[in-house]
């Protein structure tokens, strides 16, 4: 975004906040600190500054109000992206396995949450060198559970197997031979999240 749109945003948004009351004004100015780092706080904190931020940006009606909007947009989809480019974690190739073009990436849920530790995973592979499975053999993966900003509450492996399953569904095994013929086998492979 051109710096003079990003001049304008930041007018409109010292203009928004005067009309606010002292106590919303504050956390808007928390909750949209220009890229600032925030400090920890609950989930229903979060939830509380997030919908008082995103309501009164929404609802401004000051001069340049649009250029605002546009701004926290455009800051929002940056901060997303970057995080999810933070999240990947590796292109683990257990011996014979070539990948596909996908990473292994933490799901943006455990990413915020900063989700650690290992896993085992076991994988099939049929008798061509296609994965027909993925399980989770062990893990300690911390935090265990997470809990979304709508209250719904997942593990951490329910949200991270799915990306593992695509991950190994996307590359290839070389066959294996059993008396010259190719057959089904299955390989382990830890993966560390750090």
């Amino acid at each position: 975004m051109a710096e003079g749109y990003l001049k304008r945003a930041r007018a409109a948004f010292q203009k928004m906040k005067q009309g606010l009351p002292a106590a919303d004004a504050a956390i808007v100015e928390n909750v949209f600190s220009d890229g600032k780092p925030l400090p920890e706080r609950t989930e229903q904190v979060i939830c509380d500054s997030v919908w008082t931020t995103s309501h009164a940006i929404v609802d401004a009606t000051v001069d340049d109000a649009r250029w605002l909007r546009m701004a926290v947009t455009h800051f929002e989809y940056t901060r997303a992206f970057q995080g999810v480019a933070a999240s990947r974690v590796s292109r683990p190739s257990p011996p014979g396995f070539t990948p596909g073009k996908a990473f292994v990436q933490r799901p943006l849920l455990l990413a915020r949450r900063k989700l650690s530790g290992a896993m085992g995973v076991t994988i099939l592979v049929d008798s061509t060198g296609k994965v027909s499975d993925v399980t989770i053999a062990w893990n300690s993966l911390s935090p265990g559970y997470v809990t979304s900003a709508n209250g719904d509450s997942f593990t951490a492996v329910d949200l991270v197997l799915p990306v593992l399953s695509a991950y190994f569904s996307e590359g290839r095994f070389e066959p294996r031979l059993v008396d010259g013929v190719p057959a089904p086998f299955s390989v382990s492979q830890e993966i560390e999240w750090k």
